[in-house]
């Protein structure tokens, strides 16, 4: 199966990681992520938002589906990080289901 054999997968593909070439974060999607049109993440995504300053993120999903979304660093107690706006559209059009692990992968060059 091309996907267990890692030599297979396309560097592009969420899937495919290259030591000092790419970083990833999983998160899991909840009933939240299907209501809500910001997803908030935390943790480690959360804090390499805010050090490289990016502001606009492209996701693609399995189906090919692509979309921008601006982030967003809060003025809170915890200048907590979002991405959105239409997360939930995005969610939706890429059948997510509720548990399911997802991963935001960057390429670092």
């Amino acid at each position: 199966m091309m996907a267990d054999n890692v030599s297979c997968i396309p560097k592009w593909h969420s899937r495919s990681t290259m030591p000092y070439e790419t970083m990833h974060f999983d998160s899991h999607v909840w009933e939240y992520d299907f209501k809500n049109p910001m997803k908030p993440v935390g943790d480690d995504f959360e804090d390499f938002l805010k050090h490289t300053g990016i502001h606009v993120l492209t996701f693609c999903g399995d189906c090919g589906i692509e979309e921008n979304f601006e982030v967003y660093l809060l003025n809170d107690h915890k200048y907590t990080a979002m991405f959105g706006v239409k997360w939930d559209k995005f969610c939706k059009a890429n059948n997510f289901k509720i548990g399911q692990k997802i991963r935001f992968k960057f390429n670092m060059f």
